[in-house]
């Protein structure tokens, strides 16, 4: 967690920090930028907590009540009644126009990744979620100047740890403690197994030729399921 930390926090926005693309000249295309300042991600399962209330009253109407609790708990992130979640998400990321290998000086392009992500998460606190993440990527680019347009696909996995700095705050409200998980930070590690060649780039004149590759990615998270569980009695 400490290296992930330093190697992305001075520069959160992108996928690799400058220090992380300094190690992997060689490694092509990089840093990538939110290309939109947005990306999504909706739980979509919780594993949820033992309810004390349906032990006490464990009528129909109670089950329903308890149903329809575990849905809200788990779009809202309640701490006090989830205890781990599955949830679907996707970055979109670019480049910007930059020389994409070091050997091609011709070849200034810009290329886009796409990460569609399927995460785990379990809750060790109220500050800290830690799990991790299947993805899809998916890189594409235009003809440009020095190469041709491209689309091709990658699978990566790797380690996701969520800090909530206000998680542990003690509110008496259940609706203003819900507030303190408005705001996260989420960092991702994602190995790639396969491999990259400067072809798979549209790029038939360097000699880029890497094996597998370790993106560092940092997230700003701003929770809007905890606005429901607040203003929803």
């Amino acid at each position: 967690m400490v290296f992930a930390l330093c190697a992305v926090w001075p520069t959160g926005a992108f996928a690799q920090s400058d220090f992380i693309d300094w190690l992997q000249q060689q490694s092509g295309p990089g840093p990538y930028k939110n290309s939109s300042l947005f990306a999504y991600e909706v739980r979509i399962w919780c594993l949820p907590k033992a309810d004390e209330a349906l032990n006490a009253d464990p009528t129909a109407q109670a089950r329903e009540l308890t149903a329809l609790r575990k849905v809200r708990s788990c779009l809202a992130d309640d701490p006090n009644r989830t205890r781990s979640a599955l949830s679907i998400g996707g970055t979109f990321t670019s480049t910007g126009n930059s020389r994409l290998f070091l050997d091609d000086p011709i070849d200034v392009r810009e290329v886009h990744e796409k990460v569609f992500s399927f995460a785990y998460v379990h809750r060790i606190n109220p500050v800290i979620d830690l799990g991790g993440a299947l993805s899809l990527l998916r890189f594409s680019g235009d003809q440009g100047v020095g190469g041709s347009a491209f689309t091709f696909w990658r699978f990566g996995l790797g380690p996701r740890i969520v800090l909530i700095p206000c998680g542990a705050c003690n509110v008496p409200s259940r609706r203003v403690s819900a507030l303190a998980r408005v705001i996260g930070l989420q960092f991702d590690g994602t190995w790639v197994p396969q491999t990259f060649t400067a072809r798979d780039y549209g790029n038939t004149v360097s000699k880029f030729d890497a094996g597998p590759e370790f993106q560092v990615r940092a997230s700003l998270v701003v929770n809007a399921g905890v606005l429901v569980q607040a203003l929803w009695p």
